[in-house]
């Protein structure tokens, strides 16, 4: 088990003096002698997060960590927030064994606690009125399941809010709790504040990502930054923990770097110039982009896959996040086709989900950068690929999408793109078919339908069949400049139909 570390979870006040009591508890228990590493981790407002906060435990040489809330009674934070967070912990530092505690709610002491308050009250009882809660103000109203999607902000807006939080309060030496940010589009935002740590040449704010309701990995990822003086002229931008080191050539940083892009970059200097203005006439500033749990999240992510390891990239190109946005998917597949091309790669693999790209990577030994998923947008795909003057592409599906490409429908979402059983029972025809079974086949409901009762009548020749349509579809539309490989492969990953033209 090793040394034992202690981290108080609180959530954090605005007030100033208002967690000296957690920090002097802090101090009480390493006192104590019950247990001499003992950190304080806060969920919002305040610094350390509760990820540093283990983080030190474990430098302190600790082995086993004890998460213990300093929270009264169970609520969302501690159904949700809060072992959300230790999983994460669980996946930063597999070697480390953590503990969550319960609520003080749950201790029998408690109500001899609150009897005592009782006696005091009673004892100061002269006629005045109690004073009017306090009203936080953070707990939203749900939205109504009919309300339009709504849109959120890029890790690239995040940051260039909390480096410009940090930088205005550098200046001011006081903390803020929104800031104001202008994005490319022009248009101007203002974010919440969620952490600020104030020195008098060093300050570091955070703003939680809010990815409105997209389904975004880094959905409620906090985005730090620390923005200090230095005597050289200037804003140099740096990453720190969390965020991604670009390995692999082909994106838009050099190998090395961190993985901050150009455009949130820009939005990092706009957002520090307009906070310190000209004070920067006389001194420049460092700004350090961190996101605390940022290698967690990148677990989630294909960043190992472009050679972003350590971490996230910080990403936008307008800063705002568009709901299920079709110009961010299409974006990642240019991405990933820029790393490929740059590592050496004159075939790809264009999958349409990590169940067909993981049977792919099975069946043909290509390098990982060669392995694409383009999800419905294979028009796209071939595209890009044509442009980048890529010399072979692979194309591994299984048999719904199979029959939308065979049929010339390259963009293969559902609502743009049906499937045609007469087309279907077409195939059937041409591959042997009787009248009977081609009838069937004219009235399946599915492409998983018609590959059943192919398989049943031995017309494994229709799966061939379909892929060469499908090849040939596909090469004609980037007029010949790819050579095209369709592989078809059932539910369980197994060959069932190939074909390749242009080779």
């Amino acid at each position: 088990m090793g040394k034992i570390g202690v981290v108080l979870l609180a959530h954090g006040s605005r007030g100033e003096n208002a967690n000296d009591g957690l920090f002097e508890i802090a101090q009480a228990l390493r006192n104590s002698g019950k247990c001499s590493i003992v950190e304080v981790g806060f969920m919002q407002r305040n610094f350390p997060t509760i990820e540093e906060a283990a983080k030190t435990c474990i430098l302190q040489g600790a082995g086993t960590v004890l998460l213990i809330p300093y929270f009264l009674h169970v609520g969302l934070h501690l159904q949700q927030d809060l072992p959300e967070v230790v999983q994460i912990l669980k996946v930063l530092h597999p070697e480390v064994h953590f503990a969550f505690g319960k609520p003080f709610a749950h201790h029998p002491r408690l109500l001899d606690i609150v009897v005592d308050r009782m006696d005091e009250c009673l004892a100061s009882i002269d006629g005045s009125t109690p004073d009017s809660e306090e009203k936080t103000g953070e707990e939203a109203l749900r939205p109504p399941s009919n309300r339009p999607l709504r849109s959120g902000y890029t890790t690239g807006a995040c940051a260039a809010a909390a480096a410009k939080a940090a930088a205005e309060v550098l200046l001011s030496q006081e903390r803020v709790i929104q800031i104001e940010i202008p994005l490319p589009t022009g248009q101007r935002v203002r974010l919440f504040v969620g952490r600020c740590e104030i020195r008098p040449y060093w300050v570091r704010c955070s703003v939680v990502k809010d990815a409105g309701d997209d389904p975004d990995v880094t959905d409620r990822a906090e985005i730090c930054a620390s923005v200090e003086w230095k005597e050289e002229g200037g804003i140099a931008i740096e990453g720190g923990e969390g965020v991604g080191i670009v390995t692999k050539p082909g994106l838009e940083l050099p190998v090395g770097s961190a993985a901050i892009n150009p455009v949130p970059r820009r939005m990092i200097r706009e957002a520090v110039t307009e906070a310190l203005g000209d004070a920067l006439t006389e001194r420049g500033v460092k700004v350090v982009i961190t996101v605390p749990a940022g290698e967690a999240y990148a677990r989630r992510t294909l960043n190992h896959r472009l050679g972003i390891v350590g971490g996230i990239s910080i990403l936008g190109t307008t800063g705002i996040v568009v709901p299920f946005s079709s110009a961010a998917y299409t974006a990642s597949i240019s991405q990933a086709l820029a790393v490929a091309v740059a590592t050496g790669c004159q075939e790809v693999v264009l999958t349409t989900g990590r169940r067909t790209e993981r049977f792919a990577q099975a069946l043909l030994n290509l390098p990982e950068e060669a392995f694409i998923q383009v999800g419905d947008f294979m028009d796209f795909a071939l595209e890009d690929c044509a442009r980048r003057g890529i010399q072979r592409a692979t194309l591994c599906v299984m048999i719904g999408k199979l029959s939308k490409l065979a049929a010339g429908h390259l963009q293969t979402h559902v609502s743009n793109s049906l499937m045609e059983q007469s087309f279907l029972a077409g195939i059937a025809a041409e591959s042997g078919a009787d009248p009977a079974t081609v009838r069937e086949i004219s009235e399946a409901n599915t492409g998983r339908h018609f590959a059943e009762i192919a398989r049943a009548r031995g017309l494994t020749r229709a799966f061939d069949l379909m892929c060469e349509r499908a090849a040939g579809n596909c090469r004609t539309y980037v007029g010949g400049k790819l050579a095209i490989q369709c592989l078809l492969v059932d539910f369980d990953g197994a060959p069932m139909g190939r074909s390749s033209v242009g080779e």
